[in-house]
């Protein structure tokens, strides 16, 4: 078993706390994918894994062994873990196959076994064949393989993944975070990827976290239960383009601030409330180019920016006294005749609204 535990964990510095009565569970063989904003503490939490630091209070557990608490703490080198960073670490004099031995190098395996392990460690992340090039001679994509490998050469029960495609170009990111996916099902290794970008989040994890700027776990969930059903605003923002829409009551129904228009029916929760947010993403509203009167179902509204963004169009859409960001893929809007001049009138209907108090978000940050 190579599952993670925090109980209870507190990390200070100085007057600073960082993190605070921190629990949580990351599953065997899982990837988890601890996100959240610069400073929150989610590298604290990952470095306390790797053993270069150590927790105030509380303990961490790796499968049935107490890595680290405030009295004790095993050394990284004991801990069975490989870790990758957003810079590479590589050895600049060192080609391929000499940095990716270097871990079984420090550990003088014996020669035989250390080129077995080395070749099958180049060979998972696709580099055969690149064994004698220097660093110098690699993309940035093929380097980050190279760390790949070397946190994986040491057969490591536990792989961290502080940031490592930060540095990559776009393209290479999304091919980097696929082939990241695709090497946890091979090996089997129990994944702790930190990270800031919800893309990468959304596309590789099997669990997610979400903290927010005070260190707090705001939700865990699978990537789909996090994105379709944020715990609160904070969650919702965070992981991606969100449009809060201010609700009002009016003749015993939520509507559009300064407009009577209604985008649905909120919880059960808010039934008592006079005032509501409704959150909507970018593709959950269809716009469309009115010839007379606005469709029933829809509401008016007036483009402000048009923004073509390769496959899609990006809108920013004034209704009443509020402003939303709506997409469409440009193929549909072309053929729909839908990519609507600044200034026009456009017609906007909502579904799949995500409905918060209108307290919580005055309390996102909390």
């Amino acid at each position: 078993m190579s599952d993670i535990r925090f109980h209870s964990v507190r990390k200070t510095y100085g007057s600073k706390t960082v993190l605070q009565d921190l629990n949580l569970h990351i599953r065997s063989g899982e990837c988890f994918v601890l996100i959240g904003p610069s400073g929150c503490g989610k590298t604290v939490a990952l470095r306390l894994i790797a053993g270069f630091e150590t927790p105030d209070e509380g303990e961490i557990t790796i499968g049935e062994r107490v890595v680290a608490n405030a009295k004790h703490a095993l050394p990284p080198e004991e801990r069975r873990i490989g870790v990758v960073f957003q810079d590479y670490a590589v050895w600049p004099h060192m080609d391929v196959s000499e940095n990716v031995a270097y871990p079984l190098k420090m550990r003088k395996t014996e020669k035989a076994e250390s080129q077995r392990r080395t070749a099958d460690a180049v060979a998972q992340v696709d580099l055969a064949g690149y064994e004698r090039r220097l660093p110098s001679q690699l993309s940035g994509g093929q380097q980050q393989r190279v760390a790949l490998a070397r946190a994986l050469v040491a057969e490591p029960e536990v792989m961290l993944l502080d940031e490592p495609l930060t540095n990559l170009d776009a393209n290479l990111r999304e091919e980097m975070r696929f082939e990241i996916k695709d090497l946890q099902r091979k090996t089997g290794s129990t994944i702790l990827y930190v990270t800031h970008d919800h893309e990468v989040a959304l596309a590789i994890a099997d669990r997610i976290a979400v903290m927010d700027p005070k260190g707090n776990l705001r939700q865990i969930g699978t990537p789909e239960a996090v994105y379709e059903h944020p715990a609160d605003p904070f969650v919702c923002r965070f992981l991606g383009v969100s449009s809060f829409v201010e609700m009002e009551k009016k003749g015993g129904r939520f509507v559009i601030r300064g407009t009577d228009f209604s985008v649905g029916n909120p919880p059960a929760a808010l039934a008592d409330e006079s005032e509501a947010l409704a959150a909507f993403r970018p593709m959950d509203m269809t716009i469309s180019r009115p010839s007379g009167a606005i469709p029933e179902g829809s509401a008016e509204g007036v483009v402000e920016r048009t923004s073509l963004l390769g496959p899609i169009i990006d809108f920013r859409i004034l209704i009443g006294e509020q402003k939303v960001r709506c997409q469409i893929q440009t193929e549909e809007a072309v053929a729909r005749n839908v990519i609507i001049e600044e200034g026009s009138r456009c017609a906007l209907s909502f579904h799949d609204a995500k409905w918060f108090s209108a307290v919580a978000d005055g309390e996102e940050e909390a």
